[in-house]
């Protein structure tokens, strides 16, 4: 086998390159970094609303209401647009509802567009969900689209209290984007593509059978049933869709919230969870706290809790981010009342996400109280 370099000064030269790309995200510091939007316009729409967070953080100045935030759960799982027309039917005003939301689970993601959102709009009301429930696995890595969003001299100092393991993790994503940023940079006289542009027009339509996202207010709406029996098939051999809505009698009045002290049909599991995640749900609580934003935090109900007569989460949320936060949701039991397996199987892309006609469903049921919440914040 051939030596890899044909000389000393090639060695040298590719060690330099090395060197530099390590160092990068040091030297290029805050200077020299292009505009923050970049960050969330350069990922694509196949990986979640990214131009479309970009354009509500960074085009957008106006208050917003109600901002659904989180990876696909909630990206799948709620109905912006049903949300904002019942709001307007209650107040008389066009008022901002908004999804954003991505795909991969985890807190460091929310933690920065959250971040960003409250650092140039004010939000009335945020809604999240447990991004590590104790119905899912939990996740052990970072969110993949890390290279993308954080940027060292953005960044580093949102990483202080974690340990050197854990912020070398966030430093060498910065190392992995430093390229794109450097381009970025290079290119940022140039303006952004709007994020329509972006997102072929039958992107969504062929794959999940889902209109645009930036026609429902940023939220996913999959119009394809998946078959249990086959779980990891293609999108193109689902089930045929069946429009569905339960009948079964269950009524907002079933939905449950809980506020610290209270009884609960809530049970916390308290397991173990990654100093990372850790670190970025003290920060969301920090934040919260600082902009005087409603915390909401949503259960959303698995095929797996069928039944179930509680809500199983990972901590006491209102505790944990030591904030007045509401954590709301409805039971199992109550939830799938009356339904056969065929039928709470209309409800779901996959036996964690909705489709079309659980996302309906559910977001109807969860309306009446989340509005209460949201007057009765804003009008005292």
């Amino acid at each position: 086998m051939p030596p890899a370099f044909s000389s000393t000064k090639q060695a040298a030269a590719f060690a330099l390159l090395l060197l530099f790309l390590i160092a990068a995200p040091v030297l290029l510091g805050k200077r020299y970094l292009p505009p923050r939007e970049q960050a969330w316009a350069s990922i694509g729409w196949g990986f979640g609303d990214y131009p479309w967070i970009e354009k509500q953080i960074f085009q957008k100045t106006n208050d917003a209401d109600i901002v659904f935030l989180g990876s696909s759960h909630m990206w799948w799982g709620i109905d912006p647009v049903y949300v904002r027309d019942k709001l307007k039917e209650q107040t008389g005003r066009e008022p901002v509802v908004l999804s954003l939301t991505w795909s991969g689970p985890g807190f460091d993601t929310e933690y920065f567009v959250i971040r960003d959102l409250l650092n140039h709009r004010r939000v009335k009301t945020l809604v999240i969900y447990d991004e590590f429930t104790s119905s899912q696995p939990m996740p052990i890595t970072q969110n993949a689209m890390a290279p993308h969003w954080f940027r060292w001299g953005d960044d580093g100092a949102d990483l202080n209290g974690l340990s050197l393991r854990e912020k070398s993790v966030y430093y060498f994503a910065a190392v992995i984007g430093a390229p794109i940023s450097i381009v970025q940079w290079a290119t940022s006289s140039y303006p952004l593509l709007p994020a329509t542009y972006q997102l072929p027009a039958n992107s969504f339509e062929s794959r999940l059978r889902a209109p645009n996202p930036e026609t429902t207010l940023g939220s996913l709406s999959s119009r394809l049933i998946f078959d249990p029996k086959n779980p990891n098939i293609p999108f193109d051999t689902y089930i045929p869709f069946d429009t569905y809505s339960p009948t079964n009698g269950v009524s907002p009045d079933e939905v449950c919230l809980y506020r610290p002290g209270a009884t609960t049909n809530f049970t916390f599991s308290n397991r173990p969870v990654p100093e990372w995640q850790n670190h970025f749900a003290e920060g969301i609580g920090a934040l919260v706290r600082s902009h005087g934003c409603k915390l909401v935090v949503l259960h959303l109900p698995t095929v797996a809790e069928k039944n179930e007569s509680t809500m199983k989460e990972t901590r006491n949320w209102p505790e944990y981010f030591q904030t007045d936060a509401i954590m709301m949701g409805i039971p199992g039991d109550r939830f799938f009342r009356g339904l056969s397996d065929v039928d709470v199987l209309k409800l779901y892309h996959d036996p964690g996400h909705f489709n079309e006609n659980g996302q309906k469903y559910f977001t109807a049921l969860i309306t009446p109280a989340l509005l209460k919440l949201h007057e009765n914040q804003h009008t005292r």
